[in-house]
C-alpha cells in the first residue's frame, strides 16, 4: 500500500514522543512539511505497542519503521 501526503493530512496523529529522538522527530516533521502535511495535534507514544493502542483507540494513523510491530 502506498500513501500520498494527502492521505496523511488530518489523519496522522500518533507520533513517537519527540523527546525520545529529537533529531529524528525534527527530520520527520521537515519531510512531512515538504510533502504538504502539517501536524496540528498529536498523541505521543514511547513504544510501538503504545502507538498501536492509540491507533486502535481511534486517535489517528501512525508511521512506524518497517519491521517494527
Amino acid at each position: 500500500m502506498v500513501l500520498r501526503p494527502t492521505d496523511l493530512q488530518s489523519n496522522l496523529a500518533v507520533l513517537y514522543h519527540p523527546q525520545l529522538h529529537p533529531e529524528a522527530h525534527e527530520q520527520l516533521m521537515e519531510w512531512l512539511g515538504k510533502g504538504g502535511v502539517q501536524i496540528e495535534e498529536s498523541a505521543r507514544a514511547s513504544h510501538p505497542t503504545e502507538m498501536q493502542t492509540l491507533v486502535k483507540a481511534g486517535y489517528g494513523l501512525a508511521l512506524i519503521r518497517e519491521g517494527q510491530s
